[in-house]
């Protein structure tokens, strides 16, 4: 049995540099969770580009189902790493999909709370014009920014917890209450690098197709698999960020580590006698 990790608040950087050892000492699994999906959407991406011309039902059917489903399974692999407990591929995408459901019923309901106000504010923007423009980015950026904060633990509170989508939602919403600009700068930290991962392969890809004049299709096939595979490779990465803020956020509301400390000697988490 492993030994149990002794648990602490950290630092902004603390947390993203524990969030980068987890990654670097996990690499070959992570990616493999990640590859597992991504590689069969690439595929899909360029058949749909050959055949279709464009990727947007892929797309939609990727962000909608499929990175969700990835989501839970890194979500499971993550946190069972960080609190000793590990657990295989194969038995984090079993207990992942387990809460797919939540997780996906709990995106929908953040994006029903977006659009409503997004509509409005089109609206308004329809009518105002430059008014409007300016509105819209002066209220409804920040608004979303706000939102997606305060309910950015959502989907590890409803793996890791059994939680249904709409007490994961007013769960997350407790947590950060009083951590809300800590929240959002560790997210934008994370979410810095993960552009600068992904922004120098694209334009690298962009300048050379045009400097070589490259044919649109090939393009395209060559930007749509270079996003897959940043996609491997970072999400990962946001993931475990996401699951750190979560406990890092339990430790200090709820005093995690202490009880965590103190209690029986955990299994594995897909081991049935730890229910």
């Amino acid at each position: 049995m492993n030994e149990k990790p002794i648990l602490r608040e950290l630092s902004v950087g603390e947390l993203l540099d524990k969030a980068f050892r987890l990654y670097r000492a996990k690499f070959l699994p992570l990616i493999g969770i990640a590859a597992v999906i991504y590689i069969p959407a690439t595929l899909l991406q360029i058949l749909s580009l050959v055949y279709l011309g464009n990727t947007r039902l892929v797309d939609l059917f990727q962000n909608a189902i499929l990175s969700n489903i990835t989501t839970t399974a890194l979500i499971v692999f993550v946190a069972g790493t960080y609190l000793a407990t590990p657990v295989s591929i194969r038995q984090a995408y079993k207990l992942g999909l387990d809460r797919f459901p939540a997780v996906l019923g709990s995106r929908i309901l953040i994006g029903l709370a977006i659009l409503v106000p997004a509509v409005v504010m089109g609206i308004l923007g329809a009518i105002l014009r430059e008014l409007g423009l300016i509105l819209l980015l002066l209220l409804g950026l920040p608004f979303l920014i706000y939102l997606s904060t305060r309910w950015s633990i959502s989907a590890p509170i409803i793996v890791l917890e059994k939680a249904r989508a709409m007490d994961g939602l007013y769960r997350s919403w407790s947590l950060t209450r009083d951590y809300f600009w800590r929240v959002l700068g560790t997210s934008m930290a994370a979410n810095l690098l993960v552009l600068l991962v992904g922004i120098f392969p694209t334009l690298f890809v962009t300048f050379l197709a045009d400097w070589l004049s490259i044919p649109t299709m090939q393009v395209e096939l060559a930007t749509a698999i270079l996003s897959q595979f940043i996609l491997v490779i970072v999400s990962p990465f946001s993931v475990a960020v996401m699951v750190l803020i979560y406990y890092d956020l339990r430790i200090r509301v709820e005093a995690f580590d202490i009880a965590f400390a103190v209690e029986e000697p955990i299994k594995p988490l897909d081991d049935p006698k730890s229910s």
